[in-house]
């Protein structure tokens, strides 16, 4: 998942306690320093085959990528626990917020500064500046 959570997550269980409701369900992301516990939006299936329900995605705490645990287990058999690890990465794309001079039209060797954002932890080696000339 992206790093603004947000998402419908569909989780399947197998070896699970047979659910009637999707209150009798609990499903924690443990990060690092908090365990936060989304609701169980919508009950899909239940059986003695397997669960299944969805579950919005929280956001990360804190909010860098990572990868955290997540557990779910019945409210009334708490040692019929499931566990999974599950992925955030940063899928913010960076934005320029501003730059200048602003149409400058010159024959070259002026400077030019641009300031980006959600590029923390991106090696300068990574990152690409291109200027064009024209609107092409």
């Amino acid at each position: 998942s992206g790093l603004d959570g947000g998402i419908r997550l569909t989780i399947t269980v197998t070896g699970f306690a047979v659910i009637y409701n999707p209150a009798e369900i609990v499903c924690t992301f443990t990060f690092p320093t908090v365990t936060v516990q989304p609701p169980v939006t919508r009950l899909r299936a239940s059986s003695l085959t397997e669960t299944r329900f969805e579950i919005v995605v929280p956001k990360p705490v804190p909010e860098i990528a990572q990868t955290v645990t997540v557990e779910v287990w019945p409210t009334f058999r708490p040692a019929n626990k499931g566990s999974m690890t599950f992925e955030y990465w940063d899928d913010r794309i960076p934005v320029i917020l501003d730059s200048g001079p602003f149409l400058h039209y010159t024959l070259g060797g002026e400077t030019m500064t641009a300031v980006a954002t959600r590029l923390s932890g991106v090696p300068l080696s990574d990152i690409k500046c291109e200027f064009r000339s024209g609107l092409t």
